[in-house]
C-alpha cells in the first residue's frame, strides 16, 4: 500500500525520455533500449576506437559500445551515470554476447581496470563512473575488478573544451601504478574523445601487458 503510494506521487522515470517506468524496471525504458546508437562495430584491432591506440604495441582490442550523440540517448545515459549515480545503468546495455568472437579471436583478459578519479573530484562526485562500468564489466564477463591499481594524483580540471593538443598536453603523467602489473587487462572508461586520458593509463604498464580497451562510447 505504502509503496503503491510512493510509486504515484514519485513515479520511476527513464533516466532518458522520463517516461514512466514500471517499478520493477531498471533505469530505462523499452523504447531507450531499443533506440540504443550501438556502435556498427565489433571488439576488434581495426575500429575506430582501436585506430586512436594504433601506436601502442601492446593493444589487443577496442571497443566503445555506443556512438556518443549530443543531446541524443548516449549523452543523457553518460549524465545518468556520472551525475546521477545511476550506477546500473551500464549492466542494462552491456550483453556478453557481444564479447563472444573478440575472446574467440584474442586471449580473454585477466583483469578489468577502470580509469580513477582524483580523490577530490571522487568525493564531490560520490563515485567513479569508470569503475562502476568496470564492476558491470566483471560480473557480466567473469573477469576480476582491480579499481586500486591505478591511482590519480593529479587533479585536472574538466577537458570538455580543450582541442586535441591541449588535452594529451595535460593528461601527460596523470595516473601512477602502484601494484605489480596483471599479464592482461582490460582498461575501462565512460567514454573516449581523443583518448589522451586513456594513453595516458597505458603509460603506467609495461609493453609485456596486453591491454584491451573499453568505453561506453565514443565521441
Amino acid at each position: 500500500m505504502l509503496n503503491d503510494l510512493l510509486n504515484l506521487l514519485f513515479p520511476k522515470l527513464c533516466f532518458v525520455c522520463h517516461n514512466s517506468l514500471p517499478k520493477e524496471a531498471g533505469h530505462l525504458c523499452f523504447g531507450c533500449k531499443r533506440n540504443l546508437p550501438i556502435s556498427g562495430f565489433p571488439p576488434s584491432i581495426n575500429n575506430p576506437t582501436a585506430k586512436v591506440f594504433k601506436s601502442r604495441p601492446n593493444l589487443c582490442w577496442a571497443y566503445s559500445l555506443m556512438e556518443f550523440t549530443a543531446s541524443g540517448i548516449s549523452q543523457k545515459i553518460l549524465h545518468a551515470l556520472k551525475y546521477r549515480n545511476a550506477q546500473s545503468v551500464s549492466s542494462e546495455i552491456i550483453k556478453p554476447e557481444v564479447f563472444e568472437p573478440c575472446f574467440a579471436a584474442y586471449n580473454k583478459p585477466s583483469a578489468i581496470v577502470p580509469i580513477p578519479l582524483h580523490p577530490r573530484k571522487l568525493a564531490l562526485r560520490g563515485f567513479n563512473q569508470a569503475e562502476a562500468i568496470a564492476h558491470c564489466l566483471s560480473g557480466v564477463l567473469k573477469i576480476p575488478a582491480y579499481p586500486q591499481l591505478l591511482q590519480r594524483p593529479q587533479f585536472n580540471n574538466s577537458q570538455t573544451k580543450n582541442n586535441k593538443y591541449e588535452r594529451h598536453k595535460l593528461s601527460s603523467n596523470l595516473f601512477i601504478r602502484v601494484d605489480m602489473p596483471p599479464s592482461s587487462i582490460i582498461l575501462v572508461d565512460d567514454v573516449v574523445t581523443t583518448g589522451a586520458t586513456l594513453h595516458s593509463a597505458m603509460d603506467c604498464f609495461p609493453n609485456s601487458t596486453d591491454i584491451a580497451i573499453f568505453t561506453l562510447a565514443r565521441a
